[in-house]
């Protein structure tokens, strides 16, 4: 068994030059170089190439998220920018609370498109508690002082989505257990790559997003009832003043059966 210390050469002192470190094979002449840029290269090299590959490869449905994504940043920007809005502080919150989770799809969408896998999960669980706050005060606008001082649990705040959006917490639950919390699916090195359509892993992450990206429209198309003049809705109708009641359309009740349906 070779010497451990001539098995590799660290360079730890040298950061003038453009390699890390240099890892023999065995007692071979094959070498592992690590360049200094390694990171650098990933985001801007090889992650730019994988996301050509997987946006041609997934294009049809990354178009459905960016499409429902441009929908939700209107009916949240529509509210930023109506003044008896943007001077409610409640509603003011709602809406940065679900701008920030539609940036945070974009985000997971991001890693997703350079080759990762499990870090946009942790992404995921991340926007749908984002939206629960949002839902939570949207229903319990008391506890607005709660929430500034930080005294509100935003961890519990999913059994308010989950009125709304019943599905949404065995989702919550199945994010925290499996991606946030470090479980088995930890135990096997990521290959940073292209991935095949017929991945099951890809298509699980896929719907995700969709889920993710819907689940922000669904509250953000019922905050802006408030203040916008919307009646092209897909999941809410009016029942009286400043009420409405859950009444998906046709067009609604068909994405939320391929969404949220349980597949075999």
């Amino acid at each position: 068994m070779a010497n451990k210390i001539d098995l590799f050469t660290f360079l730890h002192q040298d950061k003038s030059g453009n390699v890390a470190a240099i890892l023999w094979k065995d007692d071979t002449s094959q070498k592992i170089i690590f360049k200094t840029n390694i990171l650098i290269n990933q985001v801007q090299r090889d992650g730019y190439a994988i996301s050509k590959g997987m946006i041609k490869k997934h294009s049809e449905v990354l178009e459905n998220i960016s499409w429902k994504s441009a929908h939700n940043s209107m009916l949240l920007y529509a509210g930023a920018i109506e003044k008896t809005v943007s001077t409610n502080e409640c509603y003011n919150t709602i809406i940065c609370l679900l701008y920030n989770a539609n940036n945070t799809i974009a985000s997971a969408m991001t890693l997703f498109c350079n080759g990762y896998k499990i870090q946009p999960m942790i992404l995921m669980r991340n926007i749908l508690e984002n939206i629960a706050v949002a839902s939570h005060l949207l229903i319990n606008p008391n506890h607005l002082e709660k929430y500034n001082s930080g005294h509100l649990n935003s961890a519990k705040t999913i059994a308010s989505l989950k009125k709304i959006v019943p599905p949404i917490g065995a989702l919550y639950g199945m994010y925290s257990d499996y991606f946030v919390h470090i479980s088995t699916m930890y135990r096997n090195m990521e290959q940073i790559k292209v991935h095949e359509k017929n991945d099951d892993g890809i298509e699980f992450i896929l719907n995700a997003l969709e889920i993710c990206v819907w689940c922000c429209y669904v509250i953000s198309e019922l905050i802006s009832l408030e203040y916008i003049a919307f009646e092209k809705c897909i999941y809410w109708k009016a029942n009286g003043k400043g009420k409405y009641i859950f009444q998906p359309t046709e067009a609604g009740i068909d994405e939320m059966s391929r969404l949220l349906s349980t597949k075999e």
